[in-house]
């Protein structure tokens, strides 16, 4: 039969598992910054739009 690993010890595990947890929380972390650069730059852009059209209606009812 094949032989099966011992188990880590459990104060093994929780450093792993400490280690788990602050990439995860990291990962959050970036997560969130990435959502709220891309709602700033969703902001920006609809402003830009905005001021174009403003404009271009501007330039058609001068004509």
């Amino acid at each position: 039969m094949a032989d099966t690993p011992n188990p880590p010890a459990e104060s093994d595990m929780h450093w792993g598992i400490s280690y788990l947890r602050e990439d995860i929380q990291d990962l959050r972390f970036g997560v969130r910054a990435l959502h709220d650069h891309m709602d700033r730059l969703a902001e920006a852009s609809t402003a830009r739009i905005e001021t174009v059209n403003e404009n271009l209606t501007k330039r058609i009812d001068s004509r």
